[in-house]
């Protein structure tokens, strides 16, 4: 929090604000946001350190089936007032009238535990353990001739109160250090990377073994240079923990974003109760997983977090939904409300999304595959909501031979109908690992989410060189 806030006045400002409203608008709340962050790059030529800090309020009303919203960075009554009485004014109307449900309030006041605070270390000693990442990669291979290191902490306070009552307060601090070994032999230029962190303190740079972590992640941008060009055609298909979690989140969780369902533009509205998926797939998103990036205590809509099952047994559940979304379907509220900050709009969003855990070791995935595809290490994806496409892009793979993994390969695409490649899943592994990273919808309004699952055997899948 902004050193001169204190947090007896910040619920005061919100209270106030929320009285300007009462009575006069069918529902109001009010969000204080406050974040700072510490960010320090490092690569073999420059490095870089950025510490930014951002504080404001939002107010939001709602009448006639119309949310309005107004923030400030202004932490005093008047510009409240100001905002407030622009909010009431309004007299918009939706095409259709819609009611909120109501919601009884709720008190919380939660701090995510952490193991280490990263504001109990020093910038100096963050620098140092920054060159130390760096360091271990450089001199490993001559054919390395970059290492790109970094580390970023950040620490979010929100406060929420709203017309009903509810007066909620959580602080989340997460923390991530990544490297990109860059790789080069003749004119090949190949990189992978790793990601580590989550909701959690600087016991992410603590508990990381540096030279063992870097000596993996050089290796593997090493054995790209000599990896093949991926097949192209209809495999059977065998994907790790970041691929599956790439195929939850912007193939498939993407269309089950509710706000999608109500502006008829998701692929999967009508399915519900339905069969999307094998029976071996159950899909959830989940706010509630300890220490996952996209964990929180309760959404920016005052929604405690919750554990939602998306798909069941190849059978889809629920949508995620916000107060809007969920008043519209009349159906459950899945704590899916979120905000970039306080200057940017609601929208339905992910929180953790993955695929449950089977019963399968990788070697009984791989035995009965003559010949397949692994896919390694998500690279990104891109979602069709409204079409139902999916395309999602590894980093490396591997040949699949006779049951064993063979040969590596360049960064592969997985492409194809979202559902088909669902339906097609035939081999859940036992194995559960999460991946992190950020979420944009929008024009930007960047959240963190995790996602991930176990490895996943496809019967057959269409794949392509990257």
């Amino acid at each position: 929090m902004h050193a001169s806030t204190k947090l007896d006045n910040v619920f005061d400002l919100l209270e106030y604000a929320g009285n300007e409203m009462e009575g006069k608008v069918e529902y109001w709340d009010a969000l204080f946001d406050s974040q700072s962050s510490c960010s320090i790059s490092k690569d073999n030529v420059d490095e870089r350190i950025v510490l930014p800090e951002l504080t404001g309020i939002q107010l939001r009303s709602f009448r006639n089936g119309v949310w309005r919203s107004a923030s400030t960075y202004k932490m005093d009554e008047s510009k409240l007032k100001e905002m407030a009485k622009r909010l009431v004014k309004s007299r918009q109307k939706a095409e259709r009238e819609i009611k909120l449900n109501y919601l009884n309030p709720l008190r919380l006041d939660v701090t995510m535990p952490l193991k280490k605070n990263p504001d109990d270390v020093s910038l100096e000693s963050k620098i140092e353990d920054v060159r130390s990442f760096h360091d271990a990669a450089l001199n490993l291979d001559k054919r390395i001739i970059n290492v790109q290191t970094r580390y970023l902490d950040s620490r979010i306070e929100r406060i929420f109160m709203n017309s009903e009552g509810s007066s909620m307060r959580q602080v989340v601090t997460r923390t991530r250090l990544l490297m990109f070994p860059i790789a080069r032999e003749n004119n090949k230029i190949r990189m992978d990377y790793v990601s580590l962190g989550g909701a959690k303190g600087y016991e992410v740079v603590d508990e990381t073994d540096f030279d063992a972590v870097a000596k993996k992640t050089v290796d593997s941008s090493i054995e790209l240079l000599n990896a093949k060009t991926p097949p192209s055609g209809e495999f059977p298909v065998v994907v790790d923990s970041h691929m599956a979690g790439i195929i939850a989140h912007e193939s498939f969780g993407h269309g089950l974003e509710a706000d999608q369902v109500v502006r008829k533009r998701s692929y999967l509205a009508g399915l519900i109760g339905k069969q999307v998926a094998s029976e071996l797939t159950t899909i959830i998103d989940s706010s509630k997983v300890p220490g996952g990036h996209g964990s929180y205590v309760f959404d920016d809509e005052g929604i405690p977090a919750k554990e939602n099952i998306l798909v069941k047994n190849g059978i889809l559940e629920r949508f995620l939904t916000d107060r809007f979304c969920a008043s519209v379907l009349q159906c459950e509220n899945t704590a899916s409300s979120r905000v970039e900050s306080y200057l940017t709009k609601h929208f339905v969003r992910m929180s953790n999304t993955y695929f449950a855990a089977g019963n399968m070791t990788l070697e009984e995935l791989l035995e009965p595959i003559k010949k397949g595809v692994m896919l390694v290490h998500s690279n990104f994806g891109m979602e069709d909501p409204l079409g139902g496409g999916i395309q999602c892009t590894s980093t490396k793979g591997y040949m699949i031979e006779h049951g064993k993994i063979g040969a590596p390969l360049t960064e592969i695409s997985l492409s194809g109908n979202v559902l088909e490649v669902l339906k097609s899943i035939d081999g859940v592994g036992k194995k559960l690992e999460f991946g992190l990273g950020t979420c944009g919808k929008g024009s930007e309004d960047l959240v963190p989410v995790g996602d991930g699952g176990p490895y996943l055997r496809i019967q057959r899948a269409i794949v392509s060189g990257g």
